[in-house]
């Protein structure tokens, strides 16, 4: 009995010392790269897909992710870029919204620009062949202060709590009450007491000051 403990007290020493002395795989380290520029500007991270667009702490603007949407979409070219790549160089961005086929920003003056493809009018163009692979501006105003997307069509408010949809609405997702798509901001109601929005693939919803959606 007590060479058989002995034994077995000898063999879990042993497996204890194989543990601790196997030679383990070294992983290569990860890197996050390089470290977000300085700035005042609240850093925004959005995603759709296999693209991620971000607005860094100085106010650039950059995008990266596959080819299978945005940046062949973007760049007209087949493309999948593994670092970050700057759209444009202005450094006075403010918010940024992104979905499969375009993408729209705001700058710190209030206006709205887009890039991307326009096929259902999602960038605001009268022309649903165009296509933009650099920021264009969308209309004059320079009140704009919120941005949602969904898959083909865009949101947005103004300081003066106006409502504003546009591009496809096959299922009613601009809300105009037709399912016709809509190539420029289409005014969503009378009201001017909208507060916050956020936009689904096909759908839409907006927040009003008095709690009601």
């Amino acid at each position: 009995m007590k060479k058989m403990i002995a034994g077995l007290l000898a063999g879990a020493f042993l497996i204890a010392l194989l543990i601790v002395t196997w030679p383990r795989p070294n992983p290569s380290k990860f890197s996050v790269g390089a470290a977000l520029p300085s700035g005042k500007v609240r850093p925004q991270l959005v995603s759709t897909w296999d693209t991620a667009a971000l607005l860094a702490p100085d106010g650039s603007l950059w995008i990266w992710g596959g080819n299978q949407f945005q940046l062949s979409e973007f760049f007209r070219r087949p493309v999948v870029a593994e670092l970050p790549q700057q759209i444009g160089t202005e450094r006075d961005w403010s918010a940024v919204a992104v979905s499969f086929m375009h993408l729209l920003a705001l700058r710190r003056d209030g206006t709205l620009w887009g890039l991307g493809r326009n096929i259902s009018g999602e960038l605001a163009q009268p022309n649903p062949t165009n296509h933009f692979t650099q920021p264009i501006q969308i209309g004059r105003e320079t009140n704009w202060i919120q941005i949602r997307v969904g898959l083909a069509h865009s949101l947005a408010l103004r300081s003066d709590g106006s409502l504003w949809a546009w591009g496809q609405n096959d299922h009613g997702q601009v809300g105009d009450g037709t399912r016709s798509n809509k190539f420029a901001p289409t005014r969503i109601s009378a009201e001017r007491d909208w507060q916050s929005i956020e936009a689904g693939a096909f759908n839409s919803f907006a927040l009003k000051k008095d709690g009601t959606i």
